[in-house]
């Protein structure tokens, strides 16, 4: 098998897996059973470790080997940044924990990662058609348009993942800002276009879904998705609901837009589904993170500090030096290359 190394012969070993009548399981079998287990349940494997010694031992031994067959096939993590030898990870509530490629947390990871951008892609965070200014103004059936959009999401959260990933090792503001700076940078036109573009659209859909929530809560008529984002916004902060006022929605739409970009794609998902967990540790984290991040723009604002310029304003910067274009035209332009190449893109690649 693939997973056995090369000159290595895998002796037998007592209480691995069993069945019901005591016949025992080949090591080259229990490793395939740990293959297909992780592969629909990563958590699997932590009870896997715990069915005996040997069992364990084995599985260990062979990590590298089986998360290497469980993402054998090159396309399955690669729009969750799955090439990269070191991620990093926020499942925990952490400030950051560094996984490296083929372990059982990083198959885990991905596999989060996978489920947060199917989650993001069909929820109205991220929806596009006909939201924003009309656009995109493809002229193509709804279905196709859909598949499309998907394209284009896809890729765009995609980039997300690599920028907040470009930072692992990194743990202080200046050399955390300083990397994503030079990340973005080095990006491509069309590549700032498509983080410009998500990072707009969702900015732009916060509003628009903490606006409504907050109109109905004083009718009592919130939805679950919008009790969810009260929730949210009343851990943020102390004032009633009631009394949020525009301008705090669009400065708490600004460090939204900026965490997406520091946190990636997980930021959206702990700030939006994180209230629904069982302990809210993703939603907390989440809310404390824009506390933080509000409470900075108000000192900056007062003079009580330096401020770094928001990751958006360098995302544009970037593009305009790129693209040779000034800040007026810029959105409409990024967003015109964006279209092209939904429309260049073919169905079997999404």
């Amino acid at each position: 098998m693939a997973i056995k190394p090369a000159g290595f012969i895998i002796t037998h070993r007592s209480n691995l897996l069993c069945s019901n009548g005591g016949i025992e399981l080949m090591p080259e079998i229990c490793l395939r059973v740990t293959e297909l287990l992780i592969d629909s349940d990563p958590k699997a494997i932590g009870s896997l470790l715990l069915v005996s010694k040997s069992l364990s031992a084995l599985i260990k031994l062979h990590e590298r080997s089986v998360t290497k067959n469980v993402s054998k096939n090159e396309r399955k993590f690669m729009y969750v940044n799955g090439s990269e030898k070191v991620v990093l990870s926020f499942q925990h509530g952490l400030e950051n924990e560094e996984l490296e490629r083929y372990t059982f947390p990083w198959v885990s990871e991905m596999k989060f990662r996978k489920a947060i951008v199917r989650l993001l892609a069909s929820h109205e965070i991220t929806e596009m058609a006909g939201k924003v200014d009309g656009w995109p103004s493809l002229n193509i059936c709804r279905k196709e348009l859909q598949i499309k959009l998907d394209w284009f999401k896809t890729r765009a959260l995609f980039l997300l993942y690599r920028l907040a990933d470009c930072v692992a090792g990194l743990y202080t503001t200046d050399s955390v800002r300083n990397q994503q700076s030079k990340f973005l940078h080095s990006l491509s036109t069309k590549e700032l276009a498509f983080i410009g573009v998500i990072v707009e659209v969702m900015g732009h859909n916060f509003f628009i879904i903490t606006k409504r929530s907050v109109f109905k809560s004083s009718f009592s008529e919130s939805t679950v998705q919008d009790s969810s984002q009260l929730h949210s916004m009343s851990n943020i902060q102390a004032a009633p609901i009631s009394d949020l006022n525009d301008n705090f929605i669009r400065e708490t739409m600004c460090v939204f837009e900026d965490l997406i970009q520091r946190y990636g794609p997980y930021f959206a998902w702990a700030f939006l589904e994180g209230p629904k967990c069982r302990l809210n540790i993703p939603g907390q984290w989440a809310c404390c993170k824009i506390r933080e991040g509000l409470a900075n723009m108000n000192a900056f604002e007062l003079g009580y500090t330096m401020s770094y310029a928001s990751l958006q304003s360098v995302v544009w910067r970037a593009f305009r030096q790129k693209q040779g274009c000034s800040s007026m035209h810029s959105w409409n332009i990024a967003k015109k290359l964006v279209e092209k190449e939904m429309i260049a893109s073919s169905n079997d690649e999404s």
